[in-house]
Order: structure tokens, then sequence, then C-alpha cells
């Protein structure tokens, strides 16, 4: 489902900052994760935002609720964040 490909790029995300010592702690919420990413790392502000907004749509929203298309958002912002964390050795 295209919820579950939204989930797994957030997922990504995690194991990258946390192989740039960036780890999410267990209070952090997405909102407050993705900032320290952002401050740390300078990643693509942008992408970033956006696959959080996914995820949580993802993560929280209502069945369905997520599109392919959707899913092809948070690939290609995946995509932008690696420029500035090792997503694709995470």
């Amino acid at each position: 489902p295209p919820s579950d490909a939204v989930i797994a790029a957030w997922l990504r995300l995690e194991r990258a900052a946390d192989a740039g010592g960036t780890r999410r702690l267990p209070h952090q919420t997405s909102t407050e994760f993705t900032s320290v990413v952002l401050a740390e790392h300078g990643t693509d502000r942008d992408a970033l935002d956006l696959l959080r907004r996914l995820y949580q749509r993802a993560r929280f929203g209502p069945p369905h609720a997520v599109t392919v298309g959707d899913a092809e958002a948070a690939r290609s912002a995946i995509a932008g964040i690696a420029r500035s964390l090792p997503v694709a050795d995470a």
C-alpha cells in the first residue's frame, strides 16, 4: 500500500539520521525530529517537511488517506534529503 511506502521512506530517514549522528529520541515527535535533522545536517528543508507531512498522514490519518502519488512524493523527498544524509546506506 502507498502508506507503507511513505513509512518506509520515513524509516530510511531515521536510519540515515542515526548513521549521521542524529538519533530520534523516544519522546520526539516527527516535527521535533525533523527540526533537529535540519539544524544538525542542513538538509533540504522542503523535502524534509514534505516527508514529515506525508509520514504523519500515513501514520495517523484515516485509512487510504495516502495515494500512490504521495508514495512517489515520499520517494522523491528522500532522494532530495540524500544530498546531506547517507540514505543510500541506510
